[in-house]
């Protein structure tokens, strides 16, 4: 063997691992682009399903609403009411002498008492 066929034995080889270590570096990156490409499948059907999760519960919660908007409208018809009450009460009062003053506080006292008393034996 001479010198001209030992060196063509060397390029050979450093040919061959070359092409060899372009296989592999080929094969890792088609490798790593296929799991990059699994992961962002996975993520985009965790994500569907979170996001379909949370619609579902908005408008679950939104139909609640709209079937309980006329108890809320009457609970805040109600409260409009008693306040409207409680200012007339008021401007009643300012007239009052010392003891109907005490009389309609005891009043007050006993409808509040009865009221309470109601609520609790239901």
């Amino acid at each position: 063997m001479g010198y001209l066929t030992l060196e063509l034995t060397e390029r050979q080889a450093v040919q061959e691992r070359d092409a060899a270590l372009r296989i592999q570096a080929t094969f890792r990156g088609h490798k790593t682009r296929h799991k990059i490409h699994i992961d962002r499948q996975a993520a985009t059907t965790i994500q569907r399903y979170v996001r379909g999760k949370i619609a579902r519960n908005f408008t679950k919660e939104r139909t609640r609403l709209e079937k309980n908007k006329h108890l809320i409208d009457e609970a805040a018809r109600r409260r409009a009411q008693r306040v409207l009450m409680r200012e007339k009460e008021k401007a009643q009062l300012k007239g009052l002498g010392a003891l109907q003053l005490k009389q309609w506080e005891i009043h007050r006292e006993d409808t509040a008492a009865t009221a309470v008393q109601s609520a609790w034996r239901r």
